[in-house]
C-alpha cells in the first residue's frame, strides 16, 4: 500500500502496477479503484497486471 501511495503522491506520466488489490481489504481495494480513477482523469497512463483465478 506505501509503494502505491507513494506513486499517486508524485506526479508521473505512467504508473506501473503488479496486483494492486492482492491481500487488501474490500473496503481499501475500493479506495484504490477511486484513486486509480482520479489519476486516469488527470491523464496519466496506468499498466495494470492483475490475476485472474
Amino acid at each position: 500500500m506505501l509503494a502505491v501511495a507513494r506513486a499517486i503522491c508524485e506526479p508521473r506520466a505512467l504508473i506501473l502496477i503488479d496486483e494492486p488489490s492482492k491481500g487488501l481489504a474490500p473496503s481499501i481495494i475500493q479506495n484504490l479503484v477511486t484513486a486509480f480513477s482520479e489519476l486516469k482523469r488527470q491523464k496519466t497512463t496506468i499498466l495494470l497486471v492483475g490475476r485472474t483465478s
